[in-house]
């Protein structure tokens, strides 16, 4: 194997070690083109030389790195990605971007007037705006939005809060009156079409076809109730399928989720899953195309140099090294930032989460949705059995069809809430 240099190779010690193991045990000898490295002791120890100031070299950048970040937020100058509605102004700091700025002050008021999301994303997208990546308006785009404090004037990063850093967007009162409706959509109770169906889009009626929707029914002494019925009865096809109740049917999911899904075998092979597509994610097209940037300019900025100790300096080169020097501490920290955007979740870490909604742990409750949101496909639903297709990862689907028996005689055995019918109507019909 022909490497340019040693710290091409890697970055520490460790990493080093354990390559260099691997590729031992597989009859590769490591052969350097920048560095004439012998054989025998003299070049063991030059080589660990080398790689100890290649680690060197690393963690001193990332210190650098971090310092230069630490001191762009003193003076509330950009940091990475500008949210929407802003743009990097000539002097490094945040600046109102004239295009995008109107949008957000409508999504504040709209909101704080009581607009409802889906219409104000329906509207958005309409009119073919785009998210600040690109793509098209969803509920996480808005609330991203109307949860960031910095359309208030605020500047953010880290541990750093500065009152007035940025130029403000809305008002700190419209910002509160919005977040406060969105608390209180948060957490209201689940009455009438606030009810979140959490099947909804993935369940199928398994006699006729038709998609499966929610519906709310109240009994004659008031009490709501809540079901799952087949848009194909309620629209006179002829289909018999019966209601099903809202939270047995849910639970009967989430249930058959953690039975038939998060077995020991598979959980391991999700968690593998999750933490190789988090790796991968690392090593995404922007990082790759900033390195090349860097690595240009590097090159011009010794080509500028080069040049001045020929020639001597003037001022048409002074300024274009400064240019290019400024563009240097920009794409450092752009990769810098890109390298540490969040930690990498490892399989060990996913695997006890994973057991832990398995096993009813306190801390993975509430989890009946997201499960279904991970796992769950479609469901097809009849009267007597339920069959669901569950996505484990890409390109892998796992069918599951269950007995509603066994679940119902369970319940009156337990003596619970739905055991009367998960069935019928109001009164159990």
């Amino acid at each position: 194997m022909v490497c340019w240099k040693v710290d091409r190779f890697a970055r520490n010690r460790y990493d080093s070690s354990i390559y260099k193991y691997k590729l031992n045990k597989n009859g590769i000898r490591i052969v350097y083109a920048k560095e004439s490295i012998p054989d025998g002791p003299e070049g063991i120890l030059l080589e660990s030389i080398l790689e100890g100031s290649a680690e060197y070299y690393s963690a001193n950048l990332a210190q650098n790195v971090r310092r230069g970040m630490d001191a762009n937020a003193a003076l509330c100058k950009v940091n990475g990605r500008t949210p929407y509605g802003y743009k990097k102004g000539e002097d490094g700091r945040y600046a109102i971007d004239p295009a995008f700025a109107p949008i957000v002050q409508q999504i504040f008021e709209d909101y704080a007037a009581g607009v409802p999301v889906e219409r104000m994303i329906r509207e958005m997208n309409a009119m073919g705006r785009k998210t600040s990546s690109g793509g098209r308006f969803g509920k996480n785009s808005f609330r991203a939005i109307l949860a960031n404090e910095r359309y208030t004037g605020v500047y953010l990063y880290k541990d750093v809060r500065i009152e007035g850093g940025i130029p403000a967007i809305i008002t700190r009162e419209l910002f509160e009156e919005a977040n406060a409706k969105m608390d209180k959509r948060k957490y209201a109770p689940a009455r009438g079409r606030l009810v979140d169906y959490t099947l909804t889009g993935k369940i199928y009626c398994g006699l006729c076809g038709e998609t499966i929707i929610g519906t709310a029914a109240k009994s004659k002494t008031g009490q709501d109730y809540w079901y799952y019925n087949c848009s194909g009865r309620r629209n006179g096809s002829g289909c018999k399928k019966s209601s099903v109740r809202k939270e047995w049917l849910e639970a009967f999911v989430t249930d058959t989720i953690k039975e038939t899904v998060l077995t020991d075998e598979m959980i391991a092979k999700i968690a593998q899953a999750a933490e190789d597509m988090q790796r991968k994610e690392r090593d995404k097209p922007l990082l790759k195309n900033l390195e090349r940037q860097r690595q240009k300019n590097e090159r011009l900025i010794g080509n500028l140099v080069g040049a001045i100790e020929e020639n001597g300096m003037d001022e048409d080169l002074g300024k274009r090294l400064a240019e290019r020097k400024e563009e240097r501490e920009y794409l450092i920290n752009r990769i810098a930032e890109e390298n540490t955007n969040g930690e990498i979740i490892e399989k060990d870490a996913i695997m006890f989460w994973l057991e832990g909604i398995r096993e009813g742990m306190e801390s993975a409750s509430g989890m009946s949705s997201a499960l279904q949101d991970i796992f769950v496909r479609k469901v097809y639903l009849h009267d007597d059995k339920m069959t669901i297709i569950c996505k484990i990862r890409e390109g892998e689907d796992v069918e599951i069809s269950k007995s509603f028996a066994d679940s119902i005689s369970q319940m009156e055995s337990d003596n619970t809430v739905f055991a009367l019918s998960p069935f019928g109507g109001p009164s159990g019909t």
